[in-house]
């Protein structure tokens, strides 16, 4: 069938769209999360939280549309489910958590860092606070303030501060508070993931009262915020997207979905990996790509590419923009641990530069985690149709 058609089941989509992904909505949803500290194995205590209450600003929630876990089969997982299905049509994955580094060893006044990412900055200093754990609070507290400092192109990396002592196990993260310009709607601040986190928590509020309306027609989705995304990629694949190892290794069989749309930010120039995308700039819309990390993650089937290449010309018209993404450099992410269970993977993101604080404060775009938000909403109704999934999933 073709996408107008099967679309035509939800004749209120577009109104809803426009009523649950505005640039106020995705304003307040990005700042909130960003501005959160989420270093990895911490996400469920610190950004699982402000999810929880941003969903309790919803009616959709209250009203039971919206099931939240925030420890979802005992994985660290967040997640947010409408339907009643346990096998659901669709999964959206954005990881939760932030790159972190943990103190290893004081050298002097400084504090020697292990990388718990993937660390790019070869020379330079960013503004970084060091975490610490509260059984006070359940929650992740600041304990200092102070720098990131790269040194010997990134092989040497420190952590300057004030503060004498620093407890064992405490995480240093970057720091920048998120800003968006109301004018350009040009935005910086922690993009990755906290920008597709965004874009899938306004997808799926969308997605419940589109329930609402309908209730003949119920979307089944499963989103999930992995933990532990981030780690240091040149061990292989096992060296990090572990939350979402976890989080497959632990699902009921019965409930391991078929597809899995990963979202994660793509490079919007060049990088040491690779090139930034050309034939799409940051703020043009949202991006999909074949591969990521040049085929050493997952590689996405031609029956889905064909699909989004329909998809994005049938949204161009409404004013919602999806742009392949040929030679830009797409990294690897969560799509590691998807591909062992499905070869059904959807690598849907937005183009972001500095994304690991590189050469600056990461930056991208509001106008693409709304362009983002509606892909995913649209993806997913289409996803609950039987002869499209018969037609292209593997």
């Amino acid at each position: 069938m073709h996408i107008a058609g099967i679309l035509s089941r939800w004749p209120d989509l577009w109104q809803q769209l426009d009523q649950a992904i505005t640039t106020e909505r995705a304003i307040r949803a990005f700042v909130r999360l960003a501005d959160t500290h989420a270093p990895s194995l911490t996400s469920r205590h610190t950004r699982g939280p402000v999810i929880r209450e941003m969903l309790e600003e919803e009616p959709a929630y209250r009203s039971g549309l919206i099931r939240y876990e925030n420890n979802l089969w005992g994985t660290g997982t967040v997640a947010l489910e409408t339907g009643s299905a346990v096998r659901k049509h669709i999964w959206l994955m954005t990881h939760l958590d932030t790159i972190s580094y943990l103190v290893h060893r004081k050298e002097g006044a400084r504090f020697r860092l292990i990388p718990l990412c993937y660390h790019q900055i070869k020379e330079g200093r960013r503004q970084a606070r060091a975490l610490t754990y509260s059984p006070a609070t359940a929650a992740m507290e600041i304990c200092a303030a102070g720098d990131i400092v790269s040194e010997a192109s990134g092989e040497h990396v420190y952590f300057e501060t004030d503060v004498a002592v620093l407890p064992l196990g405490a995480r240093i993260v970057y720091h920048s508070e998120a800003r968006v310009n109301r004018e350009t709607l040009a935005l910086e601040g922690n993009i990755d993931n906290a920008f597709a986190c965004a874009a899938a928590f306004l997808a799926t509020v969308c997605l419940a009262a589109l329930r609402e309306s309908n209730k003949h027609a119920i979307p089944e989705l499963l989103a999930v915020f992995p933990d532990d995304e981030e780690g240091v990629t040149a061990n292989g694949n096992q060296a990090f997207c572990k939350g979402s190892a976890r989080l497959f290794n632990r699902a009921p069989s019965e409930a391991v979905p078929n597809l899995v749309l990963v979202s994660d930010v793509q490079e919007g120039k060049d990088m040491s990996d690779g090139p930034g995308a050309t034939g799409t700039r940051v703020g043009e819309g949202a991006t999909f790509t074949a591969a990521s990390s040049r085929g050493k993650g997952a590689v996405v089937p031609p029956p889905l590419l064909s699909f989004q290449e329909d998809l994005s010309g049938f949204l161009s018209p409404k004013g919602i923009y999806l742009k392949p993404n040929p030679d830009g450099y797409s990294s690897r992410s969560d799509d590691v641990s998807v591909m062992m269970y499905t070869p059904n993977v959807a690598l849907i993101g937005f183009l972001g530069t500095d994304r690991h604080f590189d050469q600056g404060i990461p930056r991208a775009h509001l106008e693409d985690l709304m362009h983002l938000a509606k892909i995913m909403v649209v993806y997913t109704l289409v996803a609950q149709d039987d002869s499209w999934r018969a037609q292209y999933l593997r």
